[in-house]
């Protein structure tokens, strides 16, 4: 179960970075990770640093992949679905599938192709350990980013809105 708890607090540290990857192109540049707490933005375009910065984040993805498989023979024993491990299966083949290809004009589709695979593969495992009672603890807080809450915001208030005209 720390192998889990593991491969799950690694996954949500691996989508915080793909998020601010993702952002950063969005803004017009990039950003990327120079150690453990130094983030910097280059706002005139894709520099070296940041294709650097992506073949890391395709090792630590092809990482936890490989620790999503390693877990299969617990997830069976802990009772799993036989749907759920096979979801999982077929996210941690695609996120291994998924690479940067170091071209500047192709990072931001292949940057959100994998933050989705990635929210997905997190998603699934949560749901995993919800329903079968495994206990997951991660020291790291959740950042979700203020232009996100407002897409997801303006989502539910146009669903809301269609739902009344519906009516």
């Amino acid at each position: 179960r720390d192998e889990f708890a593991e491969t799950l607090a690694e996954t949500q540290q691996l989508r915080r970075e793909l998020q601010r990857l993702a952002e950063g192109i969005a803004r017009g540049g990039a950003y990327w990770n120079n150690g453990p707490d130094d983030w910097r933005r280059q706002s005139s375009g894709i520099e070296y640093g940041d294709l650097d910065f992506t073949r890391d984040l395709e090792i630590r993805a092809d990482d936890i992949s490989q620790d999503v498989f390693n877990l299969f023979r617990d997830f069976r024993a802990a009772g799993v679905t036989v749907q759920d491990i096979d979801h999982l299966r077929r996210l941690a083949v695609e996120i291994r599938a998924s690479d940067f290809s170091g071209n500047p004009a192709l990072l931001d589709e292949e940057s959100r192709r994998a933050l989705s695979l990635v929210e997905q593969m997190e998603l699934a495992l949560s749901r995993v350990a919800r329903k079968n009672g495994v206990s997951v603890r991660t020291n790291a807080a959740d950042e979700i980013p203020e232009e996100h809450r407002e897409i997801v915001a303006d989502y539910y208030r146009k669903l809301g809105q269609a739902e009344e005209t519906a009516n």
